[in-house]
């Protein structure tokens, strides 16, 4: 069962490969009036020195994710808000 949404509510999607990234841009596309809020996370393989995580999160930011965050757990309700 599909449910109705507001469409007057955002939309933050969260992922951790440029195709994630991509996915929010094509969503945008598709419903312009929404607002769709690409979030970066990087996953663990690409933490292991700070050069990596600086590249990749580089890369996610290239493809459109307005924040990243080395871990999921860090997009707390302050981050939230400041992106709205």
């Amino acid at each position: 069962e599909q449910l109705d949404s507001d469409p007057t509510l955002p939309v933050f999607y969260v992922g951790d490969t440029v195709a994630d990234m991509k996915t929010v841009e094509r969503a945008r596309a598709e419903q312009p009036d929404r607002l769709w809020v690409a979030i970066g996370v990087l996953p663990p393989h690409v933490q292991e020195t700070p050069e990596q995580s600086q590249a990749y999160a580089q890369r996610l930011e290239s493809a459109g994710a307005q924040r990243v965050f080395k871990n999921v757990e860090d997009l707390a309700v302050d981050e939230i808000k400041a992106l709205i």
